[in-house]
């Protein structure tokens, strides 16, 4: 079973057949195996983490293109009811204005992580974000929304890197199929951005088969975040903590630290989605965090760097705000107890 993309759909997985997706099923396995062990007397060692944020952004549009055809889509958006007039009025506006660019906007994305990383420190909070190098889209033509070496890009990174924030490769949508493209995708990162790229989230979260873990390790990648569900947000791997991967084919572990991606964006809002409302999304994401919590795990976020500009159509820059706060008050009380017991 796969979809358009050939991605396995979250909708089709046990997870979320049975009800369990909003679940770290094999976390809570842990909790209870710690448990009867210890009522036997048997003292397990407990694991030493502590809850922590991960803020992650893919870069996949970093210039609004072709304007006089966008103004057509939001106007089109707008009679076929994808989105409201307002919001296509707004994106007509903002397309009209030649000297500024809604989507040039890596700058105000960090000042909005940086009222989580500023105050707790990379032990509790940390923010990433991923960028492309080319590759193939899904129509087979070469990736063109941005090029890596633009002026624009260098100077997003450069941002990126000034902010003490973490860098990594968006494996094209081709690397996808062939993951081989991996290596020379991230020489060309590290080219560009003069620091060693070891992060990688491949586009469209298109790691499809766990053989390609082979290839994706030779190519230097040791930290992932690929392994989340497109069209649902919730714990696939039913863990909410890092982990080594595994490769079932060749029965060995991959040198490779996945931290399994909770909550994205577009899994929030769309259609085929979960296509829940500004209300209904927020619950839904303090929920998956405070579940990570409960298990001193690590609350893997995505917002693209689109979705948070003022370009987005959704309720999601709003939405990712009224996080970071609730997030800052639930970091903020857990230091606070830490404080306390020592």
């Amino acid at each position: 079973m796969r979809d358009h993309f050939g991605r396995f759909p979250g909708i089709e997985s046990l997870p979320y057949r049975a009800g369990f997706i909003d679940r770290p099923i094999v976390d809570e396995y842990a909790l209870l195996l710690r448990s009867w062990a210890r009522q036997v007397g048997v003292e397990l060692p407990e694991p030493s983490r502590r809850f922590s944020v991960l803020l992650t952004h893919d870069v996949d549009e970093l210039f609004l293109r072709w304007r006089p055809v966008e103004m057509a889509r939001s106007i089109a958006k707008g009679i076929i009811g994808r989105q409201s007039w307002r919001s296509s009025l707004r994106q007509c506006l903002l397309a009209a204005n030649p000297l500024r660019d809604p989507l040039n906007n890596i700058g105000e994305v960090i000042e909005m992580d940086r009222r989580l990383v500023d105050s707790f420190g990379a032990e509790m909070c940390g923010s990433v974000f991923f960028f492309m190098t080319g590759g193939k889209n899904q129509n087979g033509r070469r990736y063109r929304s941005y090029r890596i070496t633009s002026g624009r890009v260098r100077r997003s990174m450069k941002l990126v890197q000034a902010a003490g924030a973490a860098l990594g490769l968006h494996a094209s949508f081709e690397a996808g199929e062939n993951a081989d493209l991996v290596s020379s995708e991230r020489a060309s990162l590290e080219r560009v951005a003069g620091a060693p790229i070891f992060r990688n989230r491949h586009h469209y979260l298109r790691w499809r088969e766990i053989e390609d873990g082979e290839a994706i390790a030779s190519a230097g990648i040791t930290w992932d975040s690929s392994l989340g569900y497109s069209n649902v947000a919730g714990f696939r791997l039913g863990v909410c903590h890092p982990i080594t991967l595994f490769d079932p084919i060749r029965a060995r572990s991959l040198a490779i630290e996945e931290h399994p991606l909770i909550v994205m964006d577009v899994s929030l809002s769309s259609k085929i989605g979960m296509g829940l409302n500004e209300e209904t999304a927020e619950r839904a994401v303090r929920k998956f965090a405070e579940t990570t919590r409960r298990h001193q795990g690590e609350f893997v976020m995505l917002w693209h760097n689109a979705a948070l500009s003022s370009w987005g159509a959704d309720y999601h820059r709003r939405l990712y705000r009224n996080m970071l706060d609730w997030l800052a008050a639930v970091l903020d009380g857990d230091r606070r107890q830490c404080i306390g017991r020592s």
